[in-house]
């Protein structure tokens, strides 16, 4: 980074990404958070749109950093990265649920952490929402257990907000969706079984 600190804005930002990125291996997230604000913030200095993947990257580096070391701020940065990752550039009319939906689709598991970072912040109905367009993303990709994983999250958000008439259907839906779940990772059957229990 001292080396390089004379280059445009967007290489050196480059450079705090990847360090925010080996923070986070190794369990710092405060060191990693720092980073990534700084890589975001050299971002937002250049128009550049050669890497446009940068700007999604780094902020969701920023948004689970954030979420591990209990920032409030976490939820908005993995919406913006939905929005970002969601964005068709070729359509105007695109919608901000829009955008989140199909951010959600390229990335399930960036929305899925989204609803996590919503009940950090006791945010029961957004988690619930947020969990919900996990699950569904998920199923467009084909990975159920995570879609039922989900859901069943989702389900615990909604009875967090007292209204179990919207709570149960949605538990259900989730507890019958775990029949015929098949494949080979076995902590990830345990975490489907885990999320059924609670």
């Amino acid at each position: 980074i001292q080396r390089w600190k004379n280059q445009p804005a967007d290489e050196v930002a480059g450079l705090y990404r990847a360090r925010g990125d080996c923070f986070m291996n190794v369990g710092d997230a405060k060191s990693a958070y720092r980073d990534y604000d700084q890589a975001w913030k050299l971002l937002q200095q250049t128009n550049s749109a050669d890497d446009d993947s940068e700007y999604p990257t780094t902020l969701l580096g920023r948004a689970r950093s954030g979420k591990a070391a209990g920032k409030a701020t976490a939820a908005e940065d993995y919406k913006q990265t939905l929005i970002l990752l969601g964005d068709d550039e070729y359509d105007d009319e695109q919608s901000e649920p829009e955008k989140i939906e199909a951010g959600a689709v390229r990335n399930p598991f960036a929305a899925w952490e989204w609803g996590d970072a919503l009940r950090q912040s006791s945010e029961w109905e957004k988690a619930g929402t947020a969990h919900q367009l996990a699950s569904k993303a998920f199923g467009t990709i084909g990975d159920r257990a995570r879609s039922v994983i989900s859901l069943t999250d989702a389900g615990v958000d909604i009875a967090a907000t007292g209204d179990d008439s919207k709570a149960i259907p949605v538990l259900r839906k989730a507890i019958e969706s775990t029949k015929g779940i098949r494949g080979r990772d076995v902590n990830l059957f345990q975490r489907v079984l885990a999320s059924e229990g609670e």
